[in-house]
């Protein structure tokens, strides 16, 4: 059986891989959410993404930052406490991959 939905008044189908390619993505998204509270605590969030958080902290406490940055996008969730979960951080003037 296939399941379809309208999108821009047209009809697609929907997959097995999309339907978990998109619900991985979602999950993504609630795990670095919950850890941006984490990290709001003590910087500016500007931009928040499935995969990426990126926030403003002061040029004189940019190590401390990014260490502390680390340390919450790399502390698992409650619910999932054995979830292995790896992450980067750059300290950079101005915002680029």
């Amino acid at each position: 059986s296939r399941f379809c939905y309208r999108h821009r008044n047209r009809w697609r189908s929907i997959y097995g891989a999309m339907l978990t390619e998109n619900g991985c993505q979602a999950e993504c998204r609630n795990i670095v959410a919950q850890q941006a509270i984490e990290i709001a605590k003590s910087y500016f969030i500007c931009l928040l993404a499935h995969d990426e958080v990126v926030f403003l902290a002061k040029e004189d406490e940019a190590d401390e930052a990014k260490r502390r940055a680390l340390r919450a996008l790399t502390k698992a969730p409650w619910w999932a406490p054995d979830l292995p979960l790896g992450a980067e951080a750059k300290i950079r003037d101005c915002y680029g991959k």
